[in-house]
Parts: C-alpha cells; sequence; structure tokens
C-alpha cells in the first residue's frame, strides 16, 4: 500500500467520514486512493504539502455526486452548514467559474481539521470533477481549502466503475 493510502486510512481511522470506508482501499492508483461503503465508491487524495485530504464520492443507486476536504481549524466551526463555492482550474489556465451555493456539512476530522462534505450534486459534477488541475473551495470570499490533482479522469471512470458494480448487487 503506498504512503498516500496508508496516511488516508490512519486518517480515516481517526475520524470516520460516512461513505469511506477505514479499512484498507481496494485499489491505489497514485494519488487516489479507493474505498467502498454501503454501496458508495469513494476517492481519497491526502495533499502532503498541508496534509489536507480531498475526497469524491458517487453512489449509482441515488445518483449522487459529493465532494469533501479537510480544512485547518481557524475560524471555521463544526457542525455547522455552508455555502461554498468550487472554482476548477483546467489546462492551459482556463479558469471554469464551477459550482456556486453548494451546501457543504462540517465536522470534527481530527484534532485541529474540520472536514467538509457536499450536499449531493447534479451529474455534470463527476464531468467537471475529472477534468481539473487544480480546484479551490471558497468560503465567504476567502479559500478554504486548494487541492492539485492528477489522474482524476482515471478516478472518476473507477468511481463509475465501482458504483454501477455496487448498483448491481443491491
Amino acid at each position: 500500500m503506498g504512503t498516500v493510502a496508508i496516511a488516508l486510512a490512519v486518517s480515516l481511522t481517526a475520524a470516520p467520514v460516512p461513505g469511506l470506508d477505514a479499512t484498507e482501499p481496494y485499489k491505489v492508483d497514485s494519488p487516489w486512493s479507493f474505498y467502498v461503503n454501503g454501496g458508495t465508491c469513494s476517492a481519497g487524495m491526502i495533499q502532503l504539502s498541508n496534509n489536507s485530504t480531498l475526497i469524491i464520492a458517487y453512489d449509482a443507486r441515488e445518483n449522487a455526486f459529493t465532494v469533501g476536504f479537510t480544512e485547518r481549524k481557524v475560524g471555521a466551526a463544526a457542525e455547522s452548514n455552508r455555502q461554498m463555492g468550487i472554482r476548477l482550474h483546467r489546462a492551459g489556465g482556463v479558469l471554469d467559474d464551477g459550482w456556486e451555493d453548494i451546501g457543504f456539512v462540517g465536522f470534527d476530522w481530527t484534532a485541529d481539521q474540520i472536514m467538509w462534505l457536499s450536499q449531493p450534486m447534479p451529474d455534470p459534477a463527476m464531468h467537471d470533477f475529472s477534468d481539473f488541475e487544480s480546484l479551490v473551495f471558497i468560503d465567504h470570499g476567502r479559500t478554504a481549502g486548494a487541492f492539485r490533482a492528477r489522474n482524476n479522469q482515471a478516478a472518476v471512470r473507477e468511481l463509475r466503475r465501482c458504483a454501477k458494480e455496487q448498483k448491481t448487487k443491491s
């Protein structure tokens, strides 16, 4: 298991997240680690530069795509509902205005971090999240989280494959 997968598994064990199984991932495709819990397929990565976690999840039965991320506990309170914007930066310097006013709920993740989980997002979200180089979560004009990732298209394809498999099992 890769370093990122181990770190993510340790984080998940310390602070369980709905939709993520804290056991070892069923697959690792750097930087993403893949999990299944209750029919929901999730991919998570840790940004080692600041120890932040990014999670994308898909439940085909509910046609629900969600995103989650961790933020340091600085001026943010757990268990509060927030409306945030998501900016997706694409190849070639193109900025997609992304998603506005997405509902997030926060809860304690670790001693110094909050995990924010989004409401289910409409189907185009999966396409948008498969095609970003970096993304920024904006909470009332401030950056709440920023991530750079690679292999996003492969991660979303794996979520779709996994979710389809889970749907046939139910």
